[in-house]
């Protein structure tokens, strides 16, 4: 990790001091060709060109003159331009993205245990937990279940309900 991350501030270093090299010689050029152009005359363009080089210039050298820890900081600021070559790529094992969701899925549908109410589909007959009123259950949607109650239907949780006891009286 330690390596990675000296190649990290070694190359942004590089970056920070070829972008300021770069900007100093485009506008060196640029004062020579518009000084002939203009014989020597004090145009705007000229006179921004040279705040620009000063600049440049300027922070070339607060950059050769600061510490370690200045450079740093300043490092971390630098935008990336191109991506580090991997001297040898990472051993891995290949991945079926699409094969490990549908896996996933399934395993965690099977981890849901339905736990006690193996007895309940529909047309049973239920109560409420603590209750004795009687209900038919109508229609089941994963852990809730419609019930028949009287004339009106009402939802419950599945595991609100239990098996109704009842015996026929001979």
């Amino acid at each position: 990790m330690a390596s990675t991350k000296k190649y990290i501030l070694k190359q942004t270093k590089e970056q920070h001091v070829a972008m300021l090299t770069a900007t100093i010689e485009r506008t060196d050029e640029f004062l020579r060709e518009v000084w002939k152009e203009h014989d020597g005359e004090m145009v705007p363009a000229v006179e921004e060109a040279i705040y620009a080089r000063d600049a440049a210039l300027t922070a070339m050298d607060e950059w050769k003159e600061r510490k370690t820890k200045g450079k740093k900081k300043i490092a971390k600021r630098v935008d990336w331009v191109g991506h580090r070559e991997s001297p040898a790529k990472r051993q891995g094992r290949s991945v079926n993205q699409e094969a490990l969701r549908e896996f996933q899925a399934t395993r965690k549908e099977s981890k849901k245990e339905q736990v006690g109410i193996e007895w309940l589909h529909e047309g049973a007959l239920v109560t409420r937990r603590g209750q004795t009123d009687m209900m038919i259950v109508t229609r089941i949607q994963g852990n809730t279940v419609e019930c028949l109650n009287g004339t009106a239907t009402r939802w419950f949780r599945n595991v609100a309900l239990r098996p109704a006891d009842w015996t026929f009286e001979e």
